[in-house]
């Protein structure tokens, strides 16, 4: 992973407008307005078989996702059936053990897992949940060693951003510790570019492009570094930034599927996490999505077209999303937006 263009690193150890209706009701608190429905999450856990000696290595849709000795838990789309360890080329999830000496350089008893994903938010309580006010392509990776804890990587290229306002992006971690990222989208993953960006099918689409370098910005207890944008083709079909974080805590490694709950911060401070519901209505739909990326092409609701008119299984996904959970794979294109570039997932 090149870290070329922003990085966000820590100098301490831690323990580790709706695009139609830009009216807000504030009037309640976030904190007790929202509850993150953890039964709208498209992943679940997959807990990493391993043997004493050899290093289990998972992949997912040709992706590796974990190498680890060491029980952990990983996240998978939910319409990968886990019944037993899977090692034909055929399935999308294969589970294999390699020997120590296959990977000189990895140390026993640590871990690495990585994650790709696709966030569509909606910015506001009173939305119309085309979800395509902000779209960003997010990668995780943790590394964790018994000896001395878990360090995090979190990359993000934003893709469309069909809001207004200003939007900030971070996340929480396991111990509750808050992460922003960036305090304007807008301007640090869109190239500071005006209007509505990539939600239009019949405008070309207009690269991310981070914009040149400016002075670094100390935060309480991490420092965001500004470079200037570089010629690559990787770099100039989208901007992206990067932090990285360490962390002493040897959490239930359990957890690590819910290592990363990722939001939007909007008007007046409003935090929108991913899978987050208004608690006061009765009304299922949640403010974030997060998407496995397992597929070269992306398709997301074109600016005003309702998520069920792009994906006609996402209502029946709400009403028991237990079932019908490869909705996000069936659009109609006709009422999308699509970006489609093999080489853009490739960072």
């Amino acid at each position: 992973m090149k870290k070329t263009l922003f990085l966000f690193s820590l100098s301490v150890v831690l323990g580790l407008s709706s695009c139609i209706n830009q009216d807000s009701d504030y009037s309640v608190q976030t904190d007790e307005r929202t509850v993150i429905n953890e039964a709208l999450f498209t992943t679940k856990a997959y807990d990493v078989p391993v043997q004493e000696g050899r290093i289990s290595v998972v992949i997912l849709d040709g992706d590796t996702i974990a190498v680890t000795d060491t029980p952990i838990t990983v996240e998978i789309p939910k319409d990968i059936p886990v019944s037993a360890t899977r090692t034909a080329a055929s399935d999308r999830l294969q589970q294999f053990y390699i020997g120590y000496e296959d990977i000189p350089t990895f140390q026993p008893g640590s871990y690495i897992t990585d994650g790709n994903h696709i966030l569509l938010f909606e910015d506001s309580f009173k939305a119309d949940y085309d979800y395509n006010d902000l779209v960003l392509y997010v990668k995780t990776k943790i590394y964790g060693n018994a000896n001395v804890g878990r360090e995090v990587e979190v990359s993000v290229r934003g893709l469309a951003l069909g809001s207004t306002k200003t939007i900030g992006f971070g996340f929480t971690d396991l111990n509750g510790n808050d992460y922003l990222l960036t305090d304007n989208v807008r301007r640090d993953l869109f190239d500071g570019k005006g209007g509505m960006l990539n939600t239009d099918p019949a405008k070309q689409y207009e690269p991310g492009i981070i914009a040149d370098g400016g002075a670094d910005e100390k935060k309480d207890n991490y420092t965001i570094v500004r470079s200037p944008k570089g010629g690559s083709s990787i770099e100039t079909a989208g901007g992206y930034l990067l932090f990285d974080a360490v962390t002493t805590t040897n959490k239930n490694e359990k957890d690590l599927w819910k290592c990363f709950s990722f939001y939007i911060l909007v008007d007046n401070g409003v935090k929108l996490y991913v899978a987050a519901v208004d608690a006061t209505l009765n009304n299922a739909h949640p403010y974030g999505l997060k998407l496995s990326k397992n597929e070269s092409d992306l398709y997301y609701p074109a600016e005003t077209v309702y998520m069920a008119d792009a994906f006609p299984g996402f209502e029946s996904w709400l009403a028991n999303p237990s079932t019908n959970n490869d909705w996000y794979k069936n659009p109609v294109v006709e009422n999308c937006y699509k970006i489609s570039s093999s080489g853009m997932w490739q960072w």
